[in-house]
């Protein structure tokens, strides 16, 4: 995800372990909208897992390049449904990952 400006050699510097990139797109539009970047790294009380979204960055360019389209990618509920959805899905890590971490480490 170089292009993007981030830099797995300088990731790793900062101590994680894994670090991955996906292109973020609707099931029923035919564009890309953004990015997500994904770091994990070994803590002394288990993993930290960390997600980044970089919204608006759009393939084909012209899917979001007025303020109309990008209202209707990204209208005004988009960031508390995305919070949300972040909340729940830690909330179900949380349920398991923590002893998968415990045995993996045995």
């Amino acid at each position: 995800p170089v292009h993007i400006g981030i830099d797995h050699n300088l990731a790793t510097s900062y101590g994680y372990d894994y670090l991955d990139w996906a292109r973020l797109g609707w099931f029923d539009k035919p564009v890309w909208m953004g990015h997500l970047v994904r770091t994990v790294r070994d803590t002394f009380y288990g993993c930290e897992h960390r997600v980044w979204f970089f919204f608006g960055d759009c393939e084909p360019y012209d899917a979001c390049s007025s303020p109309a389209l990008r209202t209707e990618l990204f209208p005004d509920q988009f960031g508390a449904d995305m919070m949300m959805h972040i909340a729940e899905e830690m909330a179900i890590l949380g349920s398991f990952l923590p002893q998968w971490h415990r045995d993996a480490k045995q």
